[in-house]
């Protein structure tokens, strides 16, 4: 097939559904699809360039944010018009994509759907009532027109899929296509020995719970331990503030942004990778530490059904400072335990998380006849 994949996300990647779409076209190709990347740019100009050896366009960004989206419709849908002449299937990667009216196939995957997404608890009050207000007058629409073009459907978990279907009017029901990890970049098995670091892989954003985190951390006292958080995002500067003013001084190490070999040596050698997210439709960050060999705490936002009724990680229970704190110490003090939970979350990545699987599932769905919705 000749397939095209669309997004918001820049490439290379920096964030969670940009690794998705990357590695997904990557593996496409593997299996002998002509694959094209059309992903966002920075200039005003489109860009023809290349990415792991796959053609890629980049379109431009114009007008302010959040509406930079829709000032850039009517260019790019005018561009793609010549780009998907030959194509099999256009692959929209959703959310934040204005709608197009493009003469091919449409597949779509829904990461987060705005409306959950934005529903989840906020930092600031202020920016959640702002978050909401957009995802209701202008997002829903943009959704609501891919899911109608869409002769696929797909989610990246049973959540999202149950939160597409209880939100939004749907031609015919999605289909579960989760994230996935290339195990062989997260050697095996992991060092015996361990850093005296908690480490957090991901964007520096509301939904996150990372001022949550800080104060856990706190909590948790044990001084020759460091929380290093490797990402970018708006929240950087509450993040200082908010860790001076717990004291925690040098304890704490914003390290900025990190490719991907810099992350799979890092979960390599920390003692603890945690997620405190608020939020999350299938996290990429907390499949590549179970597949480093990290042991995991997390919060009921990753209790996704497709890691099974006893998944390979710890949850703290409500996600509040107490609660992850309690959760933090009980693997730093249990190596036993974490030993287990780190055997079984490698299993389990490499029996259903992996890219090659994800684009077999893929295949198989385009391949068998579309279901309506009941």
């Amino acid at each position: 097939m000749r397939i095209v994949l669309l997004t918001n996300n820049r490439l290379p990647p920096r964030e969670g559904i940009g690794h998705h779409v990357t590695a997904l076209a990557r593996a496409l190709a593997a299996r002998g699809h002509a694959v094209r990347l059309v992903a966002a740019g920075t200039g005003r100009d489109f860009v023809e360039d290349e990415l792991d050896g796959l053609p890629l366009l980049r379109y431009p960004r114009r007008g302010p944010r959040p509406f930079h989206h829709a000032a850039v419709r009517r260019a790019l849908e005018s561009r793609l018009r010549a780009e998907v002449a030959d194509a099999d299937l256009l692959h929209v990667h959703l959310p934040l994509l204005p709608p197009l009216d493009l003469p091919v196939p449409v597949a779509v995957t829904v990461h987060t759907p705005l409306l959950a997404d934005t529903a989840a608890p906020r930092e600031s009050r202020l920016e959640g009532v702002a978050s909401r207000l957009y995802a209701r007058l202008l997002a829903r629409r943009y959704e609501i027109f891919w899911l109608r073009r869409a002769g696929r459907i797909f989610a990246v978990s049973s959540r999202v899929a149950a939160e597409l279907v209880r939100d939004y009017p749907l031609p015919r029901p999605p289909v579960v296509l989760p994230n996935g990890v290339d195990a062989d970049v997260f050697p095996w098995p992991p060092p015996a020995r361990r850093e005296p670091v908690v480490l957090y892989v991901g964007r520096l954003g509301p939904r996150k719970g990372l001022l949550r985190l800080l104060r856990a951390f706190a909590l948790l006292g044990r001084p020759g331990l460091r929380l290093v958080l490797l990402g970018e995002g708006p929240l950087r500067s509450r993040l200082e503030a908010e860790a001076a003013r717990l004291g925690l001084g040098r304890r704490v190490v914003l390290a900025g942004f990190a490719d991907r070999r810099t992350v799979a040596r890092a979960l390599a050698r920390c003692r603890v990778f945690v997620l405190p997210s608020t939020y999350e439709g299938m996290p990429l960050a907390l499949l590549e530490a179970m597949a480093a060999g990290a042991p995991v705490v997390t919060t009921p936002a990753c209790r996704l059904p497709e890691f099974g009724t006893d998944p390979p990680f710890l949850v703290a229970e409500d996600g509040e400072p107490h609660a992850l704190a309690r959760a933090l110490a009980t693997l730093l003090d249990s190596p036993d335990r974490a030993r287990e939970l780190v055997r079984r979350a490698r299993t389990l990545v490499e029996t259903r998380f992996t890219w090659a699987r994800v684009a077999e599932v893929l295949e198989a769905t385009l391949a068998s006849p579309p279901r309506a919705a009941a």
